[in-house]
């Protein structure tokens, strides 16, 4: 008596049955927007699983639901999952399924099914609904019929189908989030805004006298709004977790990418919310970076306002959620999954000022304005004491709107219009050693100017040697790639000093420094140049030779070139050419110049006798020397 009564109570809550004024202290609902009879409504998400293997959405299909009480799953997702057969038939709408020896026809809006031809009330007489032109079906009755178990987490709102063959592939909640695939980032499933229930209980105690039908709603983006800088995320210290780090990088005037990097393997999800308008991204496995803020205003991003992020100790999965300016349209935001990192990219379709554009490399930037018309004489000042560059025009010839643009790279600090009277003026913030000329003076209705980053007199060089600690990289013949990669940062750094260049190395013992606080060192200290060290490995043993990578822009393989070539001439290894490398933590988050330079693969039995060699080493340090100097010197 006591076994089958809990689970009639388990059914009754996991089902949606009726039972008198009960609900547990704070369970989380989320709400999505979705079309039913021809209406758009707001209804409740329903966290189902099957075998603990979470009910996941893909692109254009809805998520279990709670319609009046009763939890109803999208039909084709669920009897997958348990490994039916199912066919729709248009005109009679009916959907058939089928497995083993049972057949099963449900009939849209009808409370009756045929299950082997004969004739069954559904439970409660939920009948099967369209929503968003899927067929949803009763979960209870889904239950019923293929004989499940069903567990339901009160304090978590979660239910759980079990087989009798059963497989607890995951333990993983139904993540309501995975709506969309990253491919199709635009589907058809629009789930609407939420907003926040303040409940200071941390009862979960069953309270007979509370409201069943007021159930607490909780934020999407599970994170409470704190102040720019704090870090109220959940401790990242597990193991499980993979530190990520994020960036905002302005192409230009009018587009963007907001890159979260991580380590190969990455795996994310995403879709869009709205009322206000979001981007919800998912990182299964991973937490942000512990020495970045948690939740980050961007006041002068082109469609930013915020980025909040939040992350899920139970699921092990990071959250962040971009939330969009009001005039930014979804079909503008284009996601991208690469291997070791997640792109948000926004191209505006409609620039504020289509006609001005800046693009910038690691020393040259330039602007340019397309007039109206010709115009031979701007004024351009320089206030050496705000470091500001400022460019007069008359408004007539210009055709801008005031605004603001944060660049942020090694050259401007940001691009302001203002329009004053009949003049339009543009103000350009410089950081320090940069200098200005002017390229097109308006005879062509054209304005151009140049902007180039001088480097320092004594110039200042970040050396970085790969790796450490608990990352040893790769690992062959009894040497690991961190002792050797530190060998030759050691002798590079007393080498480069020697030729009177300032040195700052990320790492001069076995320590283990984030990727992204390797690059956050050489920017912060707005470094001339940076260097990493590192040393490669492959499956086969007769790989071998040097490889110089690089971030896909002018400068930066003009440098690698150099770099590349004096190297060769040095130790006489193999030539494995340069390699662009877009998605390298220290090389797309450093603003300055940069190289990684693989010295030789540690896999090949010969090349490792080379690399662990004292004189070899000598000559390949000897080799990087002579690259800097004709960088910097020019001989």
């Amino acid at each position: 008596m006591k076994k089958g009564f809990k689970q009639y109570i388990a059914l009754t809550l996991a089902l949606g049955l009726l039972i008198p004024s009960v609900s547990f202290g704070a369970p989380k609902i989320e709400y999505g927007k979705f079309i039913v009879g021809g209406k758009t409504q707001k209804i409740a998400l329903a966290n189902v699983s099957v075998d603990s293997a979470p009910l996941t959405v893909s692109s254009g299909e809805v998520p279990p639901l709670v319609i009046d009480s009763r939890t109803l799953v999208p039909v084709k997702l669920v009897t997958e999952k348990l490994g039916a057969q199912i066919s729709w038939n248009s005109k009679t709408e009916e959907v058939t399924i089928k497995k083993s020896d049972k057949t099963i026809v449900l009939k849209i809006n009808s409370s009756t099914a045929k299950v082997n031809g004969k004739s069954k009330t559904l439970p409660d007489k939920v009948s099967p609904i369209i929503v968003n032109s899927r067929t949803m079906v009763p979960l209870k009755f889904i239950a019923d019929e293929f004989s499940l178990t069903v567990n339901y987490n009160a304090a978590n709102n979660s239910t759980n189908l079990i087989s009798k063959s059963g497989e607890h592939v995951n333990d993983a909640l139904f993540p309501a989030d995975t709506v969309v695939n990253t491919d199709d980032i635009l589907g058809s499933l629009d789930l609407s805004g939420v907003t926040v229930v303040q409940n200071n209980s941390n009862n979960n105690s069953v309270d007979s006298n509370s409201n069943s039908n007021q159930l607490p709603i909780v934020d999407v983006d599970n994170i409470i709004n704190t102040p720019q800088g704090s870090n109220n995320q959940v401790n990242t210290s597990n193991s499980l977790a993979k530190q990520v780090s994020y960036n905002l990088v302005q192409q230009n005037m009018d587009n963007e990418i907001f890159s979260i990097t991580g380590t190969s393997g990455l795996s994310s999800s995403s879709f869009f919310l709205s009322d206000p308008e979001r981007l919800v991204i998912d990182i299964q496995g991973a937490a942000i970076n512990s020495s970045l803020d948690a939740n980050k205003f961007y006041s002068n991003s082109a469609f930013i306002k915020e980025m909040n992020s939040y992350y899920h100790a139970s699921e092990n999965k990071l959250r962040i959620t971009l939330k969009l300016k009001d005039d930014t349209k979804r079909e503008e935001v284009q996601i991208k999954q690469n291997p070791a990192s997640v792109d948000v990219t926004y191209k505006s379709q409609k620039p504020k000022n289509s006609n001005m554009t800046y693009s910038a490399d690691r020393i040259n930037s330039k602007f340019e304005l397309r007039l109206l018309s010709s115009y031979n004489a701007p004024t351009v000042n320089f206030d050496m004491f705000s470091n500001i560059v400022e460019l007069t025009i008359p408004s007539s010839v210009s055709n801008l709107q005031s605004e603001i643009r944060n660049v942020d790279d090694r050259n401007i600090s940001s691009i302001e219009v203002i329009n004053q009277g009949q003049d339009t003026k543009i103000k350009f913030k410089l950081k320090e050693r940069v200098n200005y000329a002017l390229t097109e003076n308006g005879i062509n209705s054209k304005i151009g100017i140049k902007f180039t980053k001088q480097n320092r007199t004594t110039p200042l060089i970040v050396v970085d040697a790969g790796h450490g600690a608990k990352d040893p990289g790769a690992v062959s013949g009894g040497s690991t790639e961190k002792e050797l990669n530190l060998i030759i940062s050691q002798k590079l750094s007393a080498r480069l000093k020697q030729e009177g260049y300032e040195i700052i190395t990320t790492r001069d013992t076995d320590v283990f420094i984030e990727l992204v606080d390797r690059a956050a060192a050489a920017n912060n200290s707005d470094a001339d140049l940076f260097i990493s060290i590192h040393h490669n490995a492959a499956g086969s043993s007769a790989a071998n030779g040097i490889e110089t990578l690089y971030y896909p822009s002018d400068d930066n393989k003009a440098l690698a070139q150099i770099f590349h070539s004096e190297m060769l001439k040095t130790s006489g290894a193999n030539d494995r050419k340069i390699i662009p490398r877009a998605n390298l933590v220290v090389l797309n988050r450093t603003k300055m110049p940069a190289a990684l330079l693989e010295l030789g693969y540690m896999t090949n039995s010969s090349e490792l006798a080379n690399l662990k060699d004292d004189a070899y080493q000598n000559a390949m340090v000897e080799g990087i020397v002579k690259a800097v100097n004709r960088y910097f010197k020019g001989y």
